[in-house]
């Protein structure tokens, strides 16, 4: 039993003082050992003790949950660009009307990062769209000699248009 949950140690502890009585009643009506899917529970002294399964199927598990919200993630993100009406075509066409794609390009570096590579640096963040219409828009100087300078002609819509379509992107 060297894997029991913290919620069970919690539950252990309090059954030690005034509630005791409690513990002992839920003693009498615990009394059999269950298995599901790896998790075994058992009840010792009315306390329900549950080990959790082995690291090979923690693994498992873990990487399910991560393939199955990358997918939802994934469907959200195309939810997102579809609700907004404009096609990725529409994005690539105003990245090529303001002349980004002479610094940029989709997949590999130029004088610029990859768009593909900022989307990943942005990714974690919530606001990262509109992170990156007001970086489209105001400019970016960072520690190199090269910087990218602001585009005030586009508007904040359009500047919107390109950074969904810059973060829809991935390796």
């Amino acid at each position: 039993m060297a894997n029991v949950t913290k919620l069970d140690r919690f539950e252990e502890r309090t059954s030690r003082g005034p509630s005791a009585a409690a513990a002992r009643s839920r003693a009498a009506s615990c009394s059999r050992t269950s298995s599901t899917r790896g998790a075994q529970a058992k009840c010792f002294g009315g306390v329900l003790a549950v080990t959790l399964p082995g690291r090979r199927a923690r693994r498992r598990a873990r990487s399910l949950l991560a393939s199955s919200l990358a997918l939802a993630a994934a469907a959200v993100s195309a939810a997102a660009w579809a609700a907004t009406g404009a096609s990725a075509a529409d994005a690539q066409a105003l990245l090529t009307h303001y002349k980004c794609y002479v610094c940029h390009a989709d997949r590999e570096s130029k004088a610029g990062p990859a768009y593909v590579d900022v989307a990943t640096s942005l990714r974690s963040r919530k606001d990262a769209v509109s992170v990156l219409a007001l970086t489209i828009r105001r400019g970016m100087r960072s520690g190199g000699p090269w910087h990218m300078p602001p585009h005030p002609e586009v508007s904040a819509e359009e500047a919107r248009i390109m950074a969904r379509y810059i973060m829809s992107l991935r390796d």
